[in-house]
């Protein structure tokens, strides 16, 4: 990959990146293809527009498809039908946006897939994996700076944190809970836990993910459930799954 300068206003500029397989200048609009596809236009769309440089989602990539019928199909480009470039991400922002459903450790990060629930582990690598501090601190430093600078904008948008701060705690949010072997909920319909706006998008049972259970599916021992509400529903129906 080659970048080079092409023009200069001020702190302005304007460039030219050359890969292996395409051209691109800069500053460039990217279209998301999160799970290698940008929706709602075809690829040949995009390429009679003028794109050669499209995004994906290494973490959604990883989960679904995943990495092995990727590698199968030949790599990103043929599994997606696209002969220029893909940028794709590191998949760490998920570490702090979906930080309900990860565990740091030194050696990596181990999140909970919002998908099923099953649990994977994103190794470290890099700088960070070589440098000085383990991951652990250096995903911590980052959030408190992030948790800093968002309270300002709460406080800064609504007046001292109030309505907007009020709205964040009350975002929904996704929970993994998986009922012990003797559960009493054993034989009862996830309706029963369907309720104060809780959603069962994903159940486990045995190795086998059924996404969006019929309300009428009889839970067992040792299901997972993968529920989605607010913090205080969530809490409230953990309390009643795990009696």
């Amino acid at each position: 990959m080659q970048f080079e300068i092409q023009a200069t206003d001020g702190a302005a500029r304007a460039g030219k990146i050359t890969f292996q397989n395409a051209m691109t200048e800069t500053p460039v609009f990217m279209p998301v293809g999160t799970q290698a596809t940008v929706k709602a236009i075809s690829q040949e769309d995009l390429e009679e527009i003028g794109f050669r440089l499209i995004l994906g989602n290494t973490y959604h990539l990883y989960l679904r498809p995943g990495s092995d019928l990727i590698r199968d199909a030949g790599g990103i480009h043929n599994f997606m039908s696209w002969p220029y470039a893909v940028l794709t991400d590191s998949g760490g922002y998920q570490a702090f946006s979906l930080s309900d459903n990860v565990k740091l450790a030194d050696h990596g990060v181990i999140f909970r897939s919002h998908l099923d629930g099953s649990e994977h582990l994103a190794l470290t690598m890099g700088d960070v994996a070589n440098g000085p501090a383990p991951l652990v601190r250096v995903v911590q430093k980052v959030r408190e700076q992030r948790n800093s600078h968002y309270r300002l904008l709460r406080e800064s948008f609504a007046g001292h944190g109030g309505l907007f701060g009020e709205m964040v705690e009350r975002q929904d949010r996704l929970r993994t809970v998986a009922l012990p072997a003797r559960s009493a909920n054993a034989g009862q319909p996830l309706a029963s836990v369907m309720n104060d706006g809780i959603v069962v998008t994903a159940l486990v049972r045995e190795g086998v993910r059924r996404l969006n259970p019929d309300a009428q599916t009889l839970m067992a021992g040792e299901d997972i459930l993968v529920l989605f509400g607010s913090p205080e529903d969530l809490d409230r129906a953990e309390r009643a799954l795990l009696r």
